[in-house]
Formats: structure tokens, sequence, C-alpha cells
């Protein structure tokens, strides 16, 4: 089963996550986009724990670091810049912090 060859269409962070894990199953992989070249997308990632867990997996934790950061507020705004929505993460963040003490 491992000499079949794994075609991923797009490469976002799914496309390019998958592709990596198959390669480390022993895949052959080949990924396509209609971009010509990946470049930064004016656009923000938050990734959950679980996710991060993945990346972590995959070998990726240290570059992932070197690029992210902590989340401690989230804004949804329209194309405009209007704010929609503003979301504090404090208080999610002391719920788990106190969760995980009592563990």
């Amino acid at each position: 089963m491992h000499n079949l060859k794994v075609v991923i269409i797009g490469s976002g962070i799914g496309g390019l996550t998958a592709g990596i894990a198959l390669a480390q199953a022993g895949y052959q992989v080949e990924i396509y986009d209609r971009v010509g070249e990946l470049r930064p997308a004016g656009a923000g990632i938050s990734l959950w724990s679980n996710g991060v867990k993945v990346l972590n997996r995959l070998g990726l934790g240290d570059q992932i670091s070197k690029c992210g950061g902590q989340m401690d507020q989230m804004q949804y705004r329209y194309c405009t810049g209007e704010l929609l929505n503003h979301i504090d993460l404090y208080p999610l963040q002391a719920n788990f912090i106190l969760r995980s003490l009592k563990v």
C-alpha cells in the first residue's frame, strides 16, 4: 500500500499538513495549487491545542513557535474595518489554568 502516490489539491494549512504526514508515513506525495508560489496571504490563523499537538507530532513545533505567539483577544471585522465582534480570551485562559491545577 505504501507504493501509492498521493495527490493533494490545495497547499493551505490542511493540504500541507496532510502532505507532510503522508510523506512521513512513507507515501509519495505531490501537492498542487493554482498559486505559483507560497506566500503570506495577509490573514491570521489561530490554532487551538489539538492543532498545535498535530504540528508538534509532525516535527513543526519549533518553526511554529518562532512565528507564533499567544492570543489574548480576537476580533472580527468587516472588510471596511468596522468592528463586528471583540472577544477577550483571558477568561478562557484563566479557566483552563484553574482546571489544569485541579488535576
